[in-house]
């Protein structure tokens, strides 16, 4: 990784949010948000050669990493739409709800707020996690999950790159979703059992966020 690469996001995290500059910091880099898509998928391929007629063994030892995991994520999504939340109310009442789907607002340049949306568009790097816990307790890998992930990278990235107001709501809606859908993930580890319609809402939820993403 080149060392112009570290200095930039270096300063990114460290100085105060500049919405410009990171605009222009994903737009530099988003060469390396296509390799880490295509390693993905070419990770996930070789993962089926590889555990094809083998046993898993990691079922029961990964589940209190993987507890962890997903608590941290549901954390970090319940943090990102508590944050957003008030500010979107505030800009809504301010500026009308046509207005923030369409124009660049305080939304996207305020300290708060538009540092959680750049946030939000890193987070679907590390959110390839979940196909490795997937992979390591021997669960199929279907086709909607790997490009789900795949297009919410492209799809953050892109749209951030391109001044799309639009991506406010959608990371408000995914923060928001992903803050129960990871509380579930991270109780299920611990063998909880739920009501029926809690995991069917669940489901339903997922297929909006895709259609959304």
């Amino acid at each position: 990784m080149p060392n112009n690469f570290k200095i930039n996001f270096f300063n990114l995290i460290n100085e105060s949010y500049n919405y410009e500059y990171s605009k222009e910091w994903v737009k530099d880099n988003f060469h390396i948000f296509l390799i880490l898509i295509l390693f993905y998928i070419l990770l996930i391929n070789f993962s089926k050669l590889f555990l094809k007629n083998k046993k898993i063994i990691f079922n029961n030892s990964i589940n209190k990493i993987l507890a962890l995991w997903n608590l941290f994520l549901a954390v970090f999504s319940f943090i990102g739409f508590f944050r957003l939340t008030p500010i979107m109310f505030n800009s809504i009442e301010r500026n009308g709800i046509i207005t923030t789907y369409t124009q660049i607002t305080e939304l996207q340049t305020n300290q708060i707020s538009g540092f959680w949306i750049f946030i939000w568009v890193l987070s679907k790097i590390p959110e390839l996690f979940d196909t490795l816990f997937l992979i390591l307790k021997g669960r199929p890998i279907r086709f909607m999950h790997w490009f789900h992930h795949s297009m919410s990278i492209l799809f953050g990235t892109i749209n951030f790159i391109g001044d799309n107001a639009y991506l406010v709501w959608v990371v408000w809606m995914n923060f928001f979703i992903h803050s129960i859908m990871y509380s579930y993930y991270m109780l299920t580890c611990f063998s909880f059992r739920f009501p029926k319609i809690i995991p069917q809402s669940l489901t339903t939820l997922q297929i909006i966020q895709v259609y959304l993403i």
